[in-house]
């Protein structure tokens, strides 16, 4: 449970597992920040594209929409080249490769005849699994 401080901010209590904890502190102490801090600004930087997503999983048209416009060879090909020449980080290429995987399950869906609303969701269904299945396949590597 959150407690209200002096200011605007709340103070609030957080778990992480131990190599976790280490590279935060780590980059933390490299950025000559506090760990609150850099948490704060991991937050106020991922927060807006995770209420993206849920809008989307909330809105299957929306959705739709979008896995139609990226579906197009013409648009991947623009983006990947892009993502490229900004020399993306290992993070936002992985987000792009994750994006290439719904817009195939999607492509595969709707080509099967299944209506393009149930295609979006079963797109974003399948690539929930697949993401899971990696994140457990590089824990074992570990």
């Amino acid at each position: 449970m959150a407690r209200h401080t002096k200011g605007t901010k709340q103070i609030v209590s957080l778990s992480l597992d131990s190599d976790l904890f280490k590279r935060v502190e780590n980059l933390a102490d490299a950025k000559g920040m506090s760990r609150s801090a850099l948490i704060e600004e991991f937050i106020k930087n991922g927060i807006g594209n995770e209420e993206i997503a849920v809008a989307m999983f909330k809105n299957p048209v929306l959705l739709e929409a979008l896995m139609k416009a990226f579906a197009q060879p013409s648009v991947i090909k623009e983006f990947a080249r892009s993502m490229h020449e900004q020399a993306a980080s290992p993070q936002q290429l992985e987000l792009f490769h994750q994006g290439l995987g719904l817009v195939k399950n999607y492509s595969e869906a709707f080509q099967k005849g299944v209506p393009p609303e149930l295609a979006a969701k079963q797109a974003v269904s399948k690539n929930m699994v697949a993401k899971r299945k990696l994140k457990k396949h590089r824990a074992k590597k570990k």
